[in-house]
């Protein structure tokens, strides 16, 4: 969320003054760095350009400390981004400070009878020789697969006819029930759980009911890819639990996905109580019979006008609705 309209960063440099690392009792471990910030345009917003930092460079809360040459320390997480101006409105310092213990509670880090347990255990691996314990993060997804039942109104014959046709649902004469009739279907559903260090709410929030704008691949381990087609994915939720384990807080992450054959749009009938004229003003649709306004929607011909109807040979027209936004599936990695 902006609150004083967009900006971009020009230049990102670190200083050196306030880098720094502190090692506590029961190796609490808290570090420092801090980026000189140049900006294209004043600010006087410091969450916008919080925001931007995060965005430009992918630090933000709970992202694990990185050195300079690319080591990195999964137990010690971001607890907090500041941003100061500096030497003018162009200028900012913003500054994170990493934790293994602050993160814990609500980004993985360690309790205090963690950290107590990390320095036993590293001081037991380096006395024996051993080797730590499988990283959590390494164990392959599990994958299962189900089904769940829905309850939608049942618009249109199941049926498709030659040519793309489909018929309402409706009585001989063409009009509509009221109220609509429902159908239960099922649909394939997929739960997905897997251990990761950079879980990210902000964006597993973005995905969650959403559908996928191109074919999506899911990489079971104890099967082969399936390739689903784009707009039949359907992100119901992508939630994240804190754990440690083997010395290494983590996130156990849950995606819950349902899948469609037919798809996620809605389909509805052309219908009302108006027509379209030429000039582009509505007017009431006469019942030939009584040559009174219409008080049932009637067939429309995806036009705006009344659809003539011809037996057996009338071609309703199905307008059709996106009920969730799209988005490509391929950076959830599935």
């Amino acid at each position: 969320m902006r609150f004083y309209g967009p900006m971009a960063i020009l230049t990102i440099k670190e200083t050196w003054d306030d880098r720094g690392t502190d090692i506590g009792e029961d190796a609490l471990v808290n570090r420092t760095r801090t980026w000189r910030v140049t900006l294209d345009d004043p600010q006087t917003s410091d969450f916008d350009v919080i925001e931007e930092f995060s965005t430009t460079t992918g630090i933000r809360r709970f992202t694990a400390w990185q050195s300079i040459t690319g080591d990195v320390d999964p137990t010690c997480r971001a607890v907090s981004l500041s941003a100061k101006q500096a030497a003018d409105a162009w200028s900012y310092d913003v500054t994170v400070r990493y934790s293994t213990i602050r993160a814990g509670s609500a980004g993985g880090g360690f309790t205090p009878s963690q950290l107590r347990e990390r320095a036993a255990m590293a001081r037991e691996n380096a006395r024996t020789g051993q080797q730590p314990q499988a990283n959590p993060t390494l164990r392959p997804p599990v994958y299962n697969w189900g089904s769940q039942e829905y309850q939608e109104a049942l618009r249109h014959d199941a049926v498709i006819r030659p040519g793309g046709k489909m018929l309402p649902v409706a009585n001989s004469a063409f009009e509509l029930f009221d109220p609509v009739p429902m159908r239960t279907l099922s649909v394939r559903t997929l739960t997905i759980e897997r251990n990761t260090l950079t879980y990210d709410p902000l964006v597993s929030w973005n995905y969650e009911n959403k559908v996928n704008s191109e074919p999506v691949t899911i990489r079971d381990p104890n099967g082969p890819l399936y390739v689903f087609p784009a707009l039949t994915a359907l992100c119901k939720s992508w939630t994240g639990t804190d754990d440690y384990e083997s010395g290494i807080p983590f996130t156990k992450e849950t995606i819950v996905i349902h899948f469609r054959a037919d798809g996620w749009l809605l389909n509805i009938l052309d219908a009302g109580l108006n027509e379209r004229r030429p000039d582009g003003k509505l007017t009431p649709i006469r019942d030939q019979v009584t040559a009174s306004n219409a008080t049932k929607p009637v067939p429309l011909d995806g036009q705006g006008r009344k659809l003539v109807i011809e037996g057996a040979n009338t071609k309703f027209v199905f307008l059709g609705f996106n009920q969730y936004e799209q988005l490509s599936f391929a950076p959830m990695n599935l």
